[in-house]
């Protein structure tokens, strides 16, 4: 029993330090504002609010995801910033979810050139 709990314990960081000898660095995907500003969006339509203690958390990602975008697509960013304002002044969750959703299909629509 002494004899295989020392191997085991000589063994294993061998087997540790070479499992990641020659590999290239695993990363993760580039996450896209976009894809982001998607989520948020879609949080929205869920919860079908933008008040509270969620929706003030919510309205702040939107606005810094807006902003990402603005740097790429400036003429999308405009349009979903207009968009933004008249949606943090709704209060019906029905209404918040109509330009949730209504956000969500520019955000997806082919981009203009």
């Amino acid at each position: 029993m002494k004899k295989s709990f020392f191997r085991f314990m000589i063994v294993l960081p061998l087997f540790a330090s070479l499992g990641g000898c020659g590999s290239e660095p695993v990363r993760a995907p580039e996450v896209v504002a976009q894809d982001e500003l998607a989520a948020v969006l879609s949080q929205i339509v869920e919860v079908g609010t933008v008040r509270g203690e969620l929706g003030e958390l919510l309205r702040e990602d939107l606005h810094a995801y807006l902003r990402r975008i603005e740097q790429t697509d400036a003429q999308r960013a405009e349009t979903l910033q207009r968009d933004a304002k008249k949606l943090m002044k709704l209060s019906s969750s029905k209404a918040v979810k109509a330009k949730a959703k209504e956000m969500l299909a520019e955000l997806e629509s082919p981009a203009e050139e």
